[in-house]
């Protein structure tokens, strides 16, 4: 594994286990929790997370198959059934299982690739569009984090 490519795991491991943890504590109930601080419930954000994570393995030239996931329009926030709910667990901990197994496979010269994928800064490459996303899942992280102490159970993670 290459140097970029160990970062870039133990950046999505942190998150991985900040949204399991949030997964396992909190009922569908509190998951759909939203206020005027926090617009969207964590079920929109952990499948707004999805949807990235498996834009990000689509430019790494893998297809993630057979993992349900919610998108588009029904990203939306509103109240989610408790069937939904399983559905972006499960896909949560399947996602990640591919996208560690995709990391660890990584070279240096494909993270070096270009990339057409539109990112905020200059690094147009692969690996500038994964360090765009990580920035990106540790603002929602953030925003799960509040939802979690919204729904009195104190702090997500101390880090």
């Amino acid at each position: 594994m290459n140097n970029a490519a160990g970062i870039f795991l133990t950046q999505a491991e942190f998150h991985h286990t900040y949204v399991c943890r949030m997964i396992a504590d909190l009922s569908c109930d509190e998951l759909n929790f939203s206020n005027n601080v926090i617009k969207n419930n964590a079920v929109s954000i952990i499948s707004h997370l999805l949807n990235a994570r498996l834009k990000l393995l689509e430019l790494a030239g893998h297809k993630a198959e057979g993992i349900s996931v919610l998108g588009g329009a029904a990203l939306v926030s509103r109240v989610f059934t408790p069937q939904e709910c399983e559905l972006v667990s499960a896909a949560w901990y399947r996602v990640h299982d591919v996208l560690t197994d995709v990391l660890s496979t990584l070279t240096e010269e494909i993270f070096t690739e270009s990339c057409t994928f539109e990112v905020p800064f200059s690094d147009k490459s692969l690996r500038g569009v994964f360090a765009a996303y990580m920035t990106h899942e540790a603002y929602h992280c953030g925003q799960l984090g509040m939802i979690y102490s919204f729904a009195g159970k104190g702090r997500l993670m101390s880090v």
